[in-house]
């Protein structure tokens, strides 16, 4: 029943979900990646930079769902 209820609204809302289909709606925040040109160019190149982006930068908090 309760099935049947969410594949309602979601035909309501113009969703079409086929059997055997999954649907996620997660929305996670993600922060930026902010790399010097030395980096890309050193990840382009298919090498590891030698320390760690993130060790470089301050870390930040992202808000979280629940």
């Amino acid at each position: 029943g309760l099935f049947n209820l969410f594949d309602g609204y979601l035909k309501a809302q113009g969703y079409l979900a086929m059997s055997g289909q999954i649907i996620d709606a997660t929305i996670v925040p993600a922060p930026r990646q902010r790399n010097s040109r030395d980096d890309n160019a050193t990840v382009k190149s298919g090498k590891t930079p030698t320390a760690p982006i993130a060790a470089r930068r301050p870390r930040r908090s992202w808000p979280h769902a629940g």
